[in-house]
């Protein structure tokens, strides 16, 4: 088989079982939520506050039980800036390259200078010196510290 006609194949493959995987969450029931309502988003904050997290750092939590559907994968990416504000990555589904969709939660609004609008380009947000958090493309402002976002690698 030649590559072109073998790439084909296996990109009509992934595609396929991407549809089998989102058909299998949907009758199971798990697929989650595009968008954390405002509460889960203040239920994951306030649980991560209670994580001793030092200032100045960012790490990965799994959450426990009763907050764990609030994520595609249990878990949730953590940050506590030095001057005190916590934001939460909540991933609602994740997908090929490991791009995402998910909410950024803040217990305050983000600054002027973490949100960027480049001349021609998508808005997106960067919390520098955090991963995963430098490049977060702005899909929708909720307000209150909370921002829809997706990451695409292309």
């Amino acid at each position: 088989m030649e590559p072109a006609a073998r790439h084909n194949v296996f990109s009509k493959l992934l595609r396929h079982l991407e549809h089998l995987r989102h058909r299998l969450r949907r009758a199971l029931r798990v697929e989650p939520a595009e968008s954390p309502s405002k509460a889960p988003c203040e239920a994951v904050l306030a649980w991560v506050r209670r994580q001793h997290l030092p200032p100045g750092s960012a790490r990965e939590f799994r959450l426990p039980e009763r907050l764990q559907q609030s994520t595609e994968q249990a878990t949730v990416h953590a940050l506590r800036t030095l001057d005190n504000r916590y934001c939460v990555l909540l991933k609602t589904a994740i997908g090929w390259k490991d791009n995402f969709e998910g909410a950024l939660c803040c217990n305050k609004p983000l600054r002027t200078e973490e949100v960027l609008h480049p001349p021609g380009g998508r808005p997106y947000i960067s919390l520098e010196g955090f991963y995963p958090f430098e490049e977060l493309y702005l899909r929708k402002e909720r307000g209150g510290g909370r921002y829809d976002v997706f990451f695409d690698l292309n």
